[in-house]
């Protein structure tokens, strides 16, 4: 979760080439203005200043939209439909809600207004319909950039508190713990898992993980049921890393002093009749 394998520079304008070959609108000439643009936004992490946009915009005003409407090259059987593919392989999951199928390109600084960005595979990032539907065109600087945001190492911020009642009844709250990071990326992850909804979406995740992963029937007592949490969790961490939904919820049900046997045994049969109904 959050964090993706960021394409190179160099892939990004050895694109410019394959636009300029299939585009009457932009020549060679125009390939070097595009490679600064690139460059530029590499350098500042994902991101051009304003001041920089409208000067280029100005300079370059019709070589802008001509890229802008290069964009539908990239659906599956157009010219440039392999910079999609090459970025689909290298997500399994949505990085912005961690469990979606990542099968849309969502123009990190919005191509309605920065179209000189439109085909620049640094400005994609491959995530789910559901999160690009709630992200649409709000402002990118209350978002993190899965290529390029920069995460304090072996800090745990995304947390879940997990309160379980008679009756089989669970609830889960995932919140960022902001207490070991800089004001500026708290305030982008918290914006980001409101805008995207995302304890209401993981909320059935979280159902359907204990109910496929947890057997009251093999999980005879509630030391067992701790040491089997204990256990998961650890390959949770080592698989996922601290801040994925799974090692958030395992670390919750942990600390949850209600969710024992008797109450796991509730649980899943409330939840396996739901879904037989």
């Amino acid at each position: 979760m959050w964090k993706l394998e960021k394409p190179s520079l160099e892939s990004s304008k050895d694109d410019l080439r394959e636009v300029t070959a299939h585009c009457c609108g932009l020549n060679d000439k125009d390939v070097p203005n595009f490679e600064a643009l690139y460059e530029e936004y590499d350098i500042n992490k994902g991101k051009i200043n304003e001041e920089y946009h409208f000067d280029f915009i100005k300079s370059h005003a019709t070589q802008s939209k001509v890229m802008y409407n290069q964009y539908k090259k990239l659906n599956e059987g157009a010219e440039l439909d392999y910079i999609r593919a090459e970025l689909f392989t290298e997500a399994a999951d949505c990085p912005l809600c961690g469990f979606g199928e990542p099968v849309t390109l969502d123009h990190f600084m919005p191509k309605s207004k920065y179209k000189e960005l439109a085909t620049c595979r640094l400005n994609f990032v491959p995530i789910c319909w559901k999160c690009n539907q709630k992200k649409t065109d709000n402002d990118y600087q209350k978002f993190i950039h899965s290529y390029y945001q920069e995460f304090p190492k072996d800090v745990q911020f995304f947390k879940c508190l997990v309160s379980a009642k008679d009756g089989g009844i669970i609830h889960f709250k995932f919140y960022i713990d902001g207490i070991a990071l800089d004001t500026t990326l708290k305030d982008k992850l918290e914006n980001q898992v409101e805008t995207i909804e995302l304890n209401k979406r993981l909320n059935k995740e979280c159902i359907t993980y204990i109910t496929s992963n947890f057997s009251a029937d093999d999980i005879k007592d509630d030391r067992s049921l701790k040491f089997f949490i204990k256990d998961k969790l650890k390959k949770s961490e080592d698989n996922f890393g601290l801040n994925d939904w799974h090692t958030a919820l395992l670390a919750g049900l942990y600390d949850c002093v209600n969710f024992n046997v008797a109450f796991l045994k509730d649980f899943i049969k409330s939840n396996r009749r739901k879904q037989r109904i």
